[in-house]
């Protein structure tokens, strides 16, 4: 199956759902996002098949039809929770969806009131491959790696930034977690680190600051974000691909002054 491209809106990436939103809920939702068109004017309803499914998710053939009537009601009731200028929005999530049992497909439909996010050439948003998604076992490695590549500049392949642990405490949604720093480094940062440079096109590592009047508190992190050197290779052929064609561009303008000026000297 042809690995799909999801584009998130910025505003996801620290987005927050409900505390039993399970991670199959979280992929169906990041499949979801793959296949919304941002030239649509309204959301359509999104098919899964099967077929596609099993393969992409692992699932058993067997089980897909139950899973996904058991589903049908959770999903419809799930809500996002987006901070935006200082507010914390809430919408739903979907708003209609269909089972055929004998074709084994199932359609979901996002809630209108999400149009402004995915839909529309004014947001902003990063880009990544569900690939990288599929092999983290846990809600809270899919949430790092996307909060990863939303930090990483698109144009960049290495890219450090400075945080207090408050504020990835927050964007992260670990505000009442791990509250003493050495198990949020034990059960978060380090297994993301592990996880996410095995299993992702990213490399990560961080490194810890102390304050500066108490030494024994941690009090900023520095995360290190670095893309796969295949990744590099693909950007590294898409730009000289564009100077190629700006080669040409440029060639074939000088040609053309010279006809004019020939023309007009003749």
């Amino acid at each position: 199956m042809k690995d799909l491209l999801i584009k998130e809106p910025n505003e996801f990436a620290t987005a927050r759902f409900e505390e039993d939103f399970s991670i199959i809920e979280l992929r169906i939702f990041k499949y979801m996002l793959s296949n919304v068109n941002k030239k649509d004017r309204h959301f359509e309803m999104i098919e899964f098949k099967a077929s596609d499914l099993i393969k992409l998710f692992k699932f058993k053939s067997n089980n897909f039809y139950n899973l996904m009537r058991k589903l049908s009601n959770k999903l419809i009731g799930r809500v996002i929770h987006i901070k935006k200028n200082n507010k914390l929005e809430s919408f739903a999530l979907y708003t209609k969806s269909e089972t055929c049992k004998d074709k084994n497909l199932y359609q979901l439909k996002f809630n209108d009131d999400l149009k402004p996010y995915l839909l529309g050439k004014n947001n902003e948003y990063f880009i990544y491959y569900i690939s990288n998604i599929l092999n983290l076992k846990t809600k809270q490695l899919i949430r790092i790696y996307t909060y990863l590549v939303k930090i990483l500049p698109h144009n960049k392949n290495e890219y450090t930034i400075k945080l207090t642990i408050e504020k990835l405490r927050e964007d992260l949604n670990l505000e009442d977690k791990y509250r003493q720093f050495k198990f949020l480094k034990a059960f978060v940062l380090e297994k993301a680190k592990e996880e996410i440079t095995k299993k992702t096109d990213l490399i990560f590592d961080y490194e810890c600051l102390r304050d500066e009047k108490d030494k024994r508190k941690v009090k900023y992190i520095v995360l290190k974000i670095t893309r796969k050197p295949q990744n590099k290779i693909e950007q590294k052929n898409i730009k000289e691909e564009v100077f190629v064609n700006k080669d040409k561009v440029c060639n074939m303008f000088k040609k053309t002054r010279m006809i004019i000026k020939n023309e007009t000297e003749d």
